[in-house]
């Protein structure tokens, strides 16, 4: 199974999703690819120090890891693509129709809440608060697919 996560630039949420993840199926000796892009990525920015900071913290080095534009063949590649909220899951399927059917908000997926928030230009408090909520979920969709 090949997951993508999907925010806004690729930079913060869907980079630590991806790390966070890539952890959690590592543990479970699972073979599943996961990847993250960003819908207004700018392709090759560094991620966020504060959201490298929330993976080091987790045992995840993402030093060097630079953003991922979203386009047709990339979603094409994933059986599941999961955005951090729902205007992002609109742009989607907006922009994506043939692929409506695999793009879910990762909070409906999970019945774990709604919009994952966007933590650029906070603080880490604000950062850790939102890498929680997506090891909490990813949690939940581990056990979905394990």
């Amino acid at each position: 199974m090949n997951i993508l996560f999907v925010c806004t630039a690729n930079t913060c949420r869907s980079p630590m999703a991806q790390g966070i993840f890539e952890k959690m199926i590592a543990h479970k000796h699972l073979s599943h690819q996961v990847n993250s892009a960003g819908i207004y990525a700018h392709p090759n920015q560094e991620i966020t120090e504060m959201a490298l900071k929330q993976l080091e913290k987790r045992g995840i080095d993402y030093s060097g890891r630079t953003s991922v534009q979203v386009t047709k063949e990339l979603i094409g590649q994933y059986d599941f693509v999961f955005s951090m909220t729902d205007n992002q899951r609109r742009i989607l399927v907006q922009n994506y129709p043939e692929a409506a059917e695999k793009i879910h908000l990762l909070g409906d997926y999970t019945n774990r809440g709604d919009d994952v928030m966007d933590p650029y230009g906070q603080n880490n408090h604000v950062y850790n608060r939102c890498a929680n909520t997506i090891e909490c979920m990813l949690n939940i969709l581990i056990q979905m697919i394990a």
